[in-house]
C-alpha cells in the first residue's frame, strides 16, 4: 500500500517527525495544535503552518489547495510564509492513504537525519532525495521498480552514514 500513514511504523515515524520539528508550533488556521493532531485533522490540501513565533506572517495568505490544483499555484503565498522562516505542511492524497509535503526556505534535512537514521532496519529504508534531480513521479516512486538501483539524486542512508 502507498501512503505514509499506511506504514506499519507510522506511529514511530510521526513521533520522530514531530521531535525533529519540536522548536515549531503547529497552526491549523488560527488554532494551535500538536503536529500529530494537525496532521490527523487537517483536510487534504489544507495547510498546517509551523512557526517559531507570531502567526501573523501568514494569516492572510490563501494557501488552501483545491483537489484539481497543485502547490505550484500558490507560489506567491508560500513565498510570503517562507520568508518569515515558517514552514508549510500539506497532507496530500496517496494511492491508499496520505503523504506529507513540507516546504521550508532553508534546507532542514539535518533536523531529520538522526531521527530517521536510527530507524533504519531491514523493514525501514531511508533515502535522501534531491528534488532538483528527482523531478518525475516515476523517479520519486523509484522503490516500486528499481529499489536496488535508486535514480541519480536519491541516496540511501545507512546506520553508519554521516553528514
Amino acid at each position: 500500500e502507498f501512503g505514509l500513514n499506511c506504514l506499519s511504523y507510522y506511529d514511530e515515524w510521526i513521533n520522530r517527525f514531530s521531535d525533529a520539528l519540536s522548536e515549531y508550533q503547529a497552526f491549523r488556521g488560527d488554532d494551535r495544535v500538536s503536529l500529530r493532531e494537525g496532521i490527523n485533522s487537517v483536510k487534504m490540501g489544507e495547510p498546517l503552518i509551523l512557526s517559531k513565533g507570531d502567526i501573523n506572517n501568514w494569516i492572510d495568505q490563501d494557501l488552501k489547495l483545491e483537489f484539481d490544483s497543485n502547490v505550484g499555484h500558490k507560489k506567491a503565498g508560500l513565498a510570503n510564509v517562507l520568508e518569515g522562516d515558517d514552514l508549510v505542511l500539506y497532507k496530500e492524497p496517496a494511492h491508499n492513504g496520505f503523504d506529507l509535503h513540507l516546504f521550508s526556505k532553508e534546507n532542514i534535512y539535518t533536523s531529520f537525519f538522526e531521527q530517521f537514521k536510527s530507524m533504519v532496519s531491514e523493514q525501514f529504508r531511508f533515502f535522501s532525495i534531491n528534488g532538483k534531480r528527482v523531478r518525475s513521479e516515476r523517479k520519486f516512486y523509484f522503490e516500486t521498480w528499481t529499489l536496488d538501483r535508486p535514480p541519480h539524486g536519491a541516496e540511501e542512508v545507512f546506520k553508519d552514514t554521516v553528514l
